[in-house]
């Protein structure tokens, strides 16, 4: 509670893994990307116990509009390939792959046209593209034309910065509907989740931030497991602290300011009241036991 009170809220790291199978029965294309997210379930209040023992006894309540302004949206779940050929189930993650694909292109184009506006005069610059595995090809490319092709290819289209980071956070909206990681009784798919994911802007101003290293080691305090686990990332491993992001207000309001309510357990409610009295506009705690089985988030 101290934390999202002086922080906001954090989009954490997870790693995510995508495949397809091939038609000849080679062994899946697989793409790992890592999503930095806040997720949201939407249900009526009445089932917020039940979820509870899933998920804790602590929880923020948003009305809809609240968490549209804050840059919301639902998230689509894919199935992933079970293996089998007789069906088409892996036409979702085909997508995803895709849609990856789409963002390393953009990557490529933003990554070449930069080496070579900053590079020497010489006309031909050598590049080594591809991905892991030994999956790599050397190009030798004529400075002059390339920038013109790219020129072509990307005039009066989204910059490919922006294309990429665009489509960096699309991926962040899409779930495998299983994930072996977690326990396959809380069925994902099945719950009405919301997201708010990557670093975006409003009216110019970018809302997500990196938390100051004294913040980070704050999360290390909170929870080391959780924070101090390495994630493998294409720079190398990093610990999820270095990859979080922070959404700390908007319109000039703390986050938590923007929440319909606090849902503790009945024992949380003095003291979270205590923590939430130094905010301007604190809202209402309540507890989880004395929602009314009527009452709706």
């Amino acid at each position: 509670m101290l934390s999202i009170r002086d922080l906001g809220l954090l989009l954490t790291p997870e790693p995510t893994t995508w495949q397809y199978p091939h038609a000849d029965g080679s062994p899946p294309r697989e793409q790992k990307i890592i999503q930095q997210t806040v997720c949201f379930t939407e249900l009526s209040a009445n089932k917020l116990p039940k979820h509870a023992e899933s998920f804790g006894n602590f929880a923020l309540e948003f009305r809809i509009d609240t968490l549209r302004k804050m840059g919301a949206l639902p998230v689509f779940y894919i199935p992933q390939a079970s293996g089998e050929n007789d069906g088409a189930e892996s036409l979702g993650a085909t997508l995803v792959l895709q849609i990856i694909d789409a963002m390393v292109s953009a990557l490529r184009i933003e990554t070449i046209k930069e080496s070579l506006e900053t590079s020497s005069p010489e006309e031909v610059r050598n590049f080594t593209l591809g991905f892991t595995e030994g999956k790599f090809k050397d190009f030798s490319l004529n400075k002059t034309e390339a920038l013109k092709t790219i020129e072509a290819l990307t005039y009066a289209l989204t910059p490919p910065q922006m294309l990429r980071s665009g489509l960096n956070a699309a991926l962040n909206f899409f779930y495998p509907t299983e994930n072996s990681e977690y326990n396959e009784s809380l069925h994902y798919y099945r719950q009405r989740e919301w997201r708010i994911t990557g670093n975006f802007a409003i009216k110019g101003k970018d809302v997500t931030q990196r938390p100051s290293e004294d913040d980070i080691n704050k999360l290390l305090g909170i929870d080391a497991e959780f924070f101090g686990k390495l994630i493998e990332t294409p720079s190398g491993m990093k610990k999820a602290a270095d990859l979080v992001l922070v959404y700390p207000s908007l319109n000039s309001r703390p986050i938590i300011e923007l929440a319909n309510r606090v849902i503790v357990p009945a024992k949380a409610v003095d003291s979270a009241k205590t923590i939430l009295s130094t905010l301007a506009n604190p809202p209402p705690v309540v507890s989880i036991t004395e929602l009314d089985k009527k009452d709706t988030l």
